[in-house]
């Protein structure tokens, strides 16, 4: 849902309203329903009461701030929350912040939004906080599996490289920005056949450029590259075509490499 000033504004409407429908029709429980399965979210008068927080959201403060009603009921803002009212004051028309809380033993990763309610009853503060566990979580374990990728090639080879359709690198591992002496991101659109050149092997082919034009495997191919103090590198080269999984297009190459210079 996308969330902005008008969502936070009439969601709290239509709740207050409910909930006075609630006080005179004692038979209608839907507001208390409703309420319950809100996710975090609060109002907020300029003084830092909340005049509306959902079950989830003060459970939420609880875990995050240590936040408990007070002996009258009343919930204040933590001095968190006050801090970011502070900043909405001083004319930030929004904020958005990433937090993580351990509650019940598990680490539950949240993104909030945060604005001030000019319209409802003088003014004050709202905002609703997310729960992004799983989507964080996902990328933690992507990174992780990275972290594993990287760990595995850097002990197998040397190089691992991709190229797109017209053999500029897409990817280069960390290994051989380490042999060219030059920063990865610095190699990532640049020609593979521009760092270097393919030796003559002794089969009688050429590996610059009828070998990739034909777009077929080669393996072991001597490379020859020269790093930044222009000292000529052996690089045994070795790559495969890929192709697009829906078209069947020549999509580039993949490959390894081990220096074999010395």
């Amino acid at each position: 849902m996308e969330q902005g000033p008008n969502t936070v504004i009439r969601l709290e409407t239509a709740l207050n309203a409910a909930a006075r429908a609630d006080a005179v029709d004692g038979n209608v429980a839907l507001p208390g329903l409703l309420l319950q399965r809100m996710p975090p979210i609060y109002v907020a008068d300029r003084d830092g009461r909340f005049t509306l927080v959902s079950p989830e959201c003060e459970k939420f403060l609880a875990a995050a701030f240590g936040c408990r009603r007070e002996a009258d009921g009343s919930l204040r803002a933590p001095d968190e929350l006050i801090g970011i009212f502070r900043h909405l004051d001083r004319g930030v028309r929004e904020i958005k912040l990433r937090q993580t809380v351990q509650t019940d033993g598990a680490s539950r990763h949240f993104r909030s939004f945060h604005l001030k309610t000019e319209d409802i009853d003088g003014g004050g503060y709202a905002g609703i906080y997310t729960d992004v566990t799983l989507e964080a979580e996902a990328v933690i374990d992507a990174a992780r599996s990275e972290g594993r990728f990287e760990d595995i090639i850097r002990s197998a080879s040397d190089w691992v490289w991709e190229t797109d359709v017209d053999l500029n690198l897409t990817y280069v591992s960390s290994r051989i920005s380490e042999t060219l002496e030059r920063q990865p991101g610095s190699l990532i659109g640049e020609n593979i056949l521009a760092l270097g050149v393919f030796e003559e092997s002794s089969d009688g082919l050429s590996g610059k450029p009828d070998l990739m034009a034909s777009r077929v495997p080669f393996r072991g191919r001597i490379f020859l590259v020269a790093d930044n103090r222009n000292r000529v590198r052996r690089v045994a080269l070795s790559g495969v075509p890929i192709y697009d999984d829906v078209t069947g297009a020549f999509a580039g190459y993949r490959g390894t490499g081990a220096d074999v210079t010395n």
